[in-house]
Formats: structure tokens, sequence, C-alpha cells
């Protein structure tokens, strides 16, 4: 695709911003336990490890759903495929906020977040190739990776769970 066929829409960059956030707050889903594993464990119960496995299964469920996550992205387009991992994400966030204190939720939460996960994060160089010219495409993906990296030191330094 060239730059001379290529629509160039104004509000590209708010759309970014839009999937900078989402994907802001699945880093802070995700790592959100870190720095609390001690008293989650002790609130909900069980032993540290359990707690640290709702970081972890992120993890795991990642590898099996990339790939399909990836085709999904391809055939039914960027705005199905994120809007689908941006919902598994707040239905299954709600979730977690909404029963604070038992584990087993809690769980089942982190693996539809985890589930959602990969919609999200293999996405952006589909944004990046749609959306902007070929000379703005490394600022973008840029633009979208830092937000990321600064929402799990965040996390981690928060000691907040979410």
């Amino acid at each position: 695709m060239t730059d001379q066929n290529f629509k160039i829409y104004p509000y590209r960059w708010v759309v970014l911003a839009v999937f900078m956030l989402i994907n802001v707050m699945v880093q802070v889903l995700w790592i959100c336990y870190a720095p609390i594993a001690s008293s989650a464990a002790a609130s909900y119960g069980v032993k540290r490890e359990d707690v640290d496995m709702l970081a972890n299964i992120f993890l795991l469920v990642y590898l099996p759903v990339a790939f399909p996550a990836a085709w999904a992205i391809d055939y039914f387009g960027f705005k199905k495929a994120v809007g689908f991992g941006a919902t598994l994400m707040a239905i299954f966030g709600l979730l977690r906020a909404f029963f604070p204190y038992n584990y087993t939720v809690a769980l089942i939460g982190s693996i539809g977040i985890a589930v959602g996960q990969p919609f999200l994060l293999n996405a952006f160089t589909k944004l990046a190739a749609q959306w902007f010219p070929q000379k703005q495409r490394p600022r973008s993906r840029g633009s979208f990776s830092l937000p990321c990296l600064w929402a799990l030191v965040w996390a981690k330094r928060s000691g907040r769970a979410f």
C-alpha cells in the first residue's frame, strides 16, 4: 500500500490514544497482583503461589490464543477483533472487581482477561498499517509501546489491585 492511495484520517491519533488506554488497562489488570501478592493470598485464604498464578495465567493463555487472535485480526479486521478483546477485558475485569474476596472468581476473571489480551496486544501493527502513513508508523508503534511499559511500572509500584 503506497502513501499515494492511502487515506489519512485526521482522528487517527485519537484512535491510537484510545487503543493505548485499552492496552494500558490490560497491562495493569495483568500485573496488579504482583506488589500485593502476600496480602492478597492472606485475603483469599490461599498460598502466595496461587496468587502468582493470577499473573502467570496471562503468559500461559497467550501462547495458544495468539495465533487464533492474529487470524481474527486479519480475517475480521482491527475494529471487531480489538472490540472482542476489549469486551472480554471489561467483562472479566468487572467480574474481578465485583467479587474482590473470592479467589476462584479472580482466577476466572484473570483467564477471561488473558484470553482477550492477544486480541489487543497483537493488533498494534494492524493499527499502524491501516491508519498511519509509512513515515508515521514507527512513531505510532512507539507511542503504543511506551505507555504499556509505564502501566507495568505503575501497577508494580502502586501496590493496588484492580
